[in-house]
């Protein structure tokens, strides 16, 4: 993976703890940032391919107790072993810290890692969410507003504001009110869950949060809202880019399908930004010789498909297809086994479950 410019000043906290219990049996084996993607990543490649671009090297990854994330630790055992990431990838499972209890306590009981390396600003980022972003253009602008903080933020459909954190902004991009999931939004400008924080600013405000007992220890719950009503200066940064967040299994398999169409506007094969991940396993986007509509398809290696049909699908490496199997609109997971004449459309196929996707 090619890296822009090093930026030394600003240090990534990476929150890879999520349950991811709204994707039902797909995280029922894997937590959320090591699930599968694109039949040839994991989620959690693309914030850490994002910093690596952005010249962004020193990545504190927070996890959650290595035996409950055995993927997850094998992964970044892998990338951390690597020429670009070594010495600047580091695994800060809770066991060391005790229990994370919400996003803003895992920052807050890592807050000697950072402090280590003396950064001014502080990038937090989630481990689960598809996109490709420059940090460096966000970070030029946090500064250019003298912000305390900035909250990366993208437009979504009003039909999902209840779903995201809610940014009501003036002419200038101040935040003047930070709704969290609201019934009656005033906007929908949402935050996608990428912060610059100044360093000193998030000091003060995590260790405040500690001693409310009411607190739910959480950066969207409690340590924004707080900064907005005090009048901290918490600025919009508007992403004009392709965003998604995945945690539902029909925006999962959406954002998937997405990587199908003619022009895609996320390129998992885009040289000029790469997205690296610990697998190892490159796909071809095809129209599949199988197929006889012609339908591009994403197919892994070792995969056999024994004269089946695929149309429109995703088959991650080392998938096998029985006999007159049809397998269209539809993600199997690595390594997956699919027997005779089976027929599956509409659906992601992990472990044992067939999950329909359903609206």
């Amino acid at each position: 993976m090619r890296a822009g410019k090093t930026l030394d000043e600003v240090t990534a906290m990476l929150l890879a703890g999520g349950k991811g219990t709204r994707l039902g049996d797909i995280t029922k084996k894997m937590c959320k940032p090591a699930v599968p993607f694109g039949g040839s990543h994991r989620l959690i490649d693309f914030p850490l391919s994002n910093c690596l671009n952005s010249g962004i090297k020193t990545i504190g990854v927070l996890t959650r107790h290595p035996s409950k994330t055995p993927v997850l630790g094998e992964m970044l055992k892998t990338l951390g072993q690597g020429e670009v990431f070594h010495g600047g990838l580091h695994a800060l499972p809770e066991q060391y810290a005790g229990e994370y209890r919400g996003t803003a306590d895992a920052v807050y009981k890592r807050m000697d890692f950072i402090e280590s390396f003396q950064s001014q600003e502080i990038l937090i980022l989630c481990a689960d969410h598809v996109y490709k972003m420059d940090y460096r253009k966000m970070l030029e602008f946090h500064r250019a507003q003298n912000a305390d903080l900035s909250i990366a933020a993208v437009e979504v459909p009003w039909s999902n504001t209840s779903h995201f954190g809610i940014l009501n902004t003036n002419a200038e991009g101040r935040v003047l009110e930070f709704d969290e999931k609201p019934e009656h939004p005033k906007s929908n400008l949402a935050s996608t869950g990428i912060y610059i924080f100044n360093f000193s600013v998030l000091k003060k405000y995590l260790e405040n949060d500690q001693w409310d007992p009411g607190s739910d220890n959480d950066f969207g719950k409690n340590i924004i809202p707080t900064m907005v009503e005090e009048q901290s200066r918490v600025c919009a940064y508007q992403f004009g880019g392709y965003w998604r967040d995945v945690g539902t299994i029909k925006a999962f398999w959406q954002a998937n399908m997405d990587l199908l169409s003619p022009n895609p506007q996320i390129d998992l094969e885009d040289r000029g930004w790469p997205i690296d991940t610990s697998d190892h396993a490159p796909q071809e986007k095809v129209a599949h010789p199988y197929t006889k509509q012609g339908l591009s398809s994403r197919v892994g290696q070792n995969v056999e498909i024994n004269g089946s049909r695929v149309e429109k699908s995703i088959l991650s490496r080392g998938v096998t297809l029985g006999r007159e199997t049809e397998v269209k609109n539809s993600i199997v997971f690595p390594e997956m086994n699919i027997a005779d004449r089976k027929k599956i459309e509409n659906e992601i196929v992990c472990g044992k479950a067939r999950l329909e996707v359903v609206g």
